[in-house]
């Protein structure tokens, strides 16, 4: 149980992430997959080498509740998590199953921490915690961006874009994320919200695809707390789905109850019986 609910919660966290390359080689030409070779016959504006202007929500606080269910090749999990995000600052996740609390999570841009409420143990340190468990040279910024549905604010590459109807496809042969090489296509609507993030790690080969529920923008009061309520336009969404074909994993999180610019908890606390947790990689 202690290392399905932990690696739970780094699935969650990873969404678009994969694998760093381990391997300093990087493929120059890659060859598109058959999607982005078909698109080649549509108008296209080629060889941008800024990123892209996405919808971006103008907020300091933000929360929501989430049902989680992870599917693999051997077994149906389900679980649920509460997630508040300070922009730029802080994320907090508490899980739960049935009111029984299992897991509660801090990350700030330089640190992790962890308590696992089940096995009474805790983690306290960086983010090599992700580096150690899938190899990934996970941010804060790259788990603040699949929160929001926005893409990530850490890469860079030339990319031309394909105009459909009322839709935008923006295609990366290759792009650059930290240490990662990846290729790319992200599916906007006309207003720039994230429909669909679709990535190849060119070291490794490996897929992953995460699409965004029914995005779309409301009118949302940005000062909950005040006498008179300031109305702004703000991107929501459904839930997401995360697919990683080759490592048959398929997790939907159906998200609810949204709250903007209103504070949330920020800190935990480990108790003194619990212990530190002696070897937090699920493989092991």
């Amino acid at each position: 149980m202690k290392k399905t609910i932990l690696f739970l919660f780094l699935l969650l966290m990873s969404g678009m992430c994969i694998r760093a390359q381990q391997d300093s080689t990087i493929q120059k030409f890659p060859i598109l997959k058959a999607e982005l070779q078909l698109s080649d016959s549509l108008p296209t504006l080629l060889s941008q080498n800024q990123n892209p202007t996405f919808w971006e929500n103008q907020h300091d606080w933000l929360s929501y509740q989430m049902k989680v269910s992870l599917k693999t090749d051997d077994e149906d999990i389900a679980f649920q998590c509460f997630m508040v995000n300070r922009t730029d600052s802080l994320i907090y996740f508490n899980l739960h199953k049935s009111g029984v609390e299992l897991m509660r999570v801090v990350l700030t841009p330089d640190s992790v921490m962890v308590v696992n409420k089940l096995q009474k143990e805790y983690y306290r340190g960086n983010y090599q915690l992700f580096k150690a468990i899938f190899n990934i040279p996970l941010t804060f910024s790259m788990i603040q961006s699949i929160l929001n549905g926005t893409d990530f604010t850490e890469c860079e590459g030339h990319y031309s874009t394909v105009a459909e109807e009322q839709q935008i496809k923006y295609i990366w042969p290759q792009r650059q994320c930290g240490t990662m090489a990846v290729m790319q296509e992200i599916t906007t609507d006309e207003n720039g919200l994230l429909q669909r993030n679709d990535l190849t790690e060119l070291t490794s080969g490996r897929e992953v695809l995460l699409t965004y529920n029914n995005p779309r923008i409301e009118e949302v009061n940005f000062t909950p707390e005040a006498a008179e309520a300031q109305m702004k336009s703000f991107a929501l969404f459904d839930g997401f789905t995360l697919t990683i074909a080759s490592e048959e994993v398929t997790l939907k999180a159906d998200i609810s109850k949204w709250k903007v610019n209103v504070p949330g908890p920020t800190s935990i606390k480990i108790p003194d019986s619990f212990t530190p947790m002696q070897n937090p990689n699920p493989q092991q």
